[in-house]
């Protein structure tokens, strides 16, 4: 059942978010607090193969806790977010006559990049891409319909692409 778990939650979480990476803890050392209350049942394969799958598992937490420090530090942050959008914008004063622009500019950066992308490279768009969609939400109403319906499939599109790519990830390692 753990082995279960522990390739479940990690073949299909190569880069989880912020909010699940507190559960996926706490489910891990309920997990893992029951196991080691019984240890002492367990053949010596048996408990060499838990330590291998707690390696493994603290290997990955460790690996996401990186992604995301590196993800949400503010130079790095706002030096991948002028990368991606071709210019130093201040997005939380971006006006709305320009969000379907940075979108798209965001979009083209990401169709353009994302083949030779690592992990790390899709935690720091979806930070770009957070932030766009916090500007979004505070100007969407003085956007006009039909930019708002392109924005909205742009968004679509970086999440589709994104996982599409975990999915292969996790095809390619079986």
């Amino acid at each position: 059942m753990f082995r279960e778990w522990i390739n479940d939650r990690l073949d299909k979480a190569d880069v989880v978010t912020k909010r699940e990476l507190p559960r996926i803890k706490e489910e891990y050392e309920t997990q893992s607090t029951r196991i080691d209350r019984g240890l002492d049942s367990l053949t010596a394969a048996g408990k060499r193969e838990y330590a291998g799958l707690k390696n493994r598992y603290e290997s990955w937490e460790a690996r996401q806790e990186r992604l995301e420090k590196q993800a949400s530090q503010p130079e790095t942050a706002q030096q991948t977010q002028t990368r991606m959008l071709g210019e130093n914008v201040n997005l939380t004063t971006a006006r709305a006559s320009e969000m379907t622009d940075l979108y798209g500019r965001f979009i083209d950066y990401v169709r353009t990049n994302r083949k030779n992308w690592a992990p790390e490279d899709w935690a720091q768009a979806s930070v770009v891409l957070t932030r766009l969609n916090q500007r979004y939400e505070k100007v969407r109403d003085l956007i006009d319909v039909d930019d708002r319906l392109r924005i909205r499939s742009w968004q679509a599109e970086f999440r589709t692409l994104e996982q599409a790519k975990k999915t292969k990830e996790a095809v390619s390692e079986k």
